[in-house]
């Protein structure tokens, strides 16, 4: 009697332990840990058959941020590092096709995510990518409070390239304004 409940509760754990694995098993494989691992993430999410260039992947604490292109087109994905030291996927942004200003579709500027510190936000980072198909030397981008008060800053780009730009005086409620322009400095669009 005692072997048999020792069985029943042993298939039970080990029915519990499978139907546990099946559902969980695609967050053990989606991980940003290696390159090669956040391309299998990113085409687990998307399509498998499209291409996957990785152009640069930056590291803040427990955040990486991986700005790469699919099909040339510009996105990120972002992962969290967890207790036992594995990046964990948290979430993707997969940039906009089909826009009328090719300028715009060529050059993505992502918004990254925000803490707080003393409930205060802390600056605003931006993440800059361009594809192979990019015109654009320098982003200027200007930062409009709520308040009406604003900031500036330019950055130079390339092709392709992915560059992170902080915003520090960016409150709350904001708005971002674009100018792009070509390598002799002149204004596009």
């Amino acid at each position: 009697m005692i072997h048999h409940k020792k069985r029943i509760v042993g298939m039970f754990l080990l029915c519990v332990a499978i139907i546990w694995y099946i559902f969980y098993k695609p967050t053990f494989l989606m991980n940003g840990n290696n390159k090669k691992n956040i391309v299998e993430t990113i085409q687990s999410l998307n399509d498998a058959n499209q291409s996957i260039e990785i152009v640069k992947i930056y590291d803040f604490k427990k955040d990486r941020y991986v700005a790469y292109l699919h099909d040339n087109i510009p996105a990120y994905i972002h992962f969290e590092k967890n207790t036992v030291g594995n990046y964990k996927f948290i979430d993707a942004d997969y940039g906009y096709t089909g826009l009328e200003n090719k300028t715009e579709e060529n050059l993505q500027v992502f918004p990254l995510f925000r803490g707080y510190k003393d409930g205060k936000p802390l600056p605003l980072n931006l993440l800059v990518i361009t594809n192979y198909e990019n015109t654009v030397a320098k982003l200027g981008v200007r930062v409009v409070n709520a308040t009406g008060s604003t900031e500036k800053s330019e950055i130079n780009v390339s092709t392709p390239s992915a560059s992170i730009l902080t915003m520090y005086k960016a409150s709350e409620a904001f708005s971002l304004e674009y100018k792009y322009f070509d390598k002799n400095g002149k204004l596009i669009k």
